[in-house]
């Protein structure tokens, strides 16, 4: 099993909308928690305009809106969740990312047979292909 959240505060529609599309064409996600810091519960609309489209992806939206804790804080919430549903591994987005379909199915084949392996960080690229070097091990 396969959960993710995303943390959604002043987040650019367009962005919502493309890492939204990666998640439901990759077919894999079982749980996606939409985790809300805004002062409002602006996004919560979110869940009735991708309902059908998760369904179709086997999806549950799980919208989830808090006092603004923090990016890991918040991040927390849905996997202490994800890990009392028993979860085998959750993934972490960011609002600004994109990926293709056979991404995930991909990572959760390496997991699968990487057991020794605790965490997994992509590769990360700018939009013209150049490598984008993290501040992370």
């Amino acid at each position: 099993m396969l959960t993710a959240s995303v943390v959604l505060f002043n987040t650019p529609r367009a962005q919502i909308s493309r890492l939204f599309k990666s998640v439901f064409d990759s077919k894999c996600v079982e749980t996606f928690y939409i985790i809300d810091n805004s002062p409002n519960d602006k996004w919560r609309i979110l869940e009735k305009e991708y309902a059908g489209v998760a369904e179709a992806a086997g999806t549950k939206i799980r919208y989830i809106h808090n006092e603004n804790l923090g990016y890991g804080a918040s991040h927390n919430l849905a996997m202490q969740e994800a890990i009392e549903q028993g979860t085998d591994y959750h993934l972490v987005l960011n609002p600004d990312i994109y990926f293709e379909a056979d991404v995930l199915p991909a990572l959760i084949r390496f997991m699968d047979a990487n057991t020794d392996a605790a965490y997994v960080l992509p590769r990360v690229e700018y939009p013209n292909g150049e490598l984008q070097y993290l501040c992370k091990l």
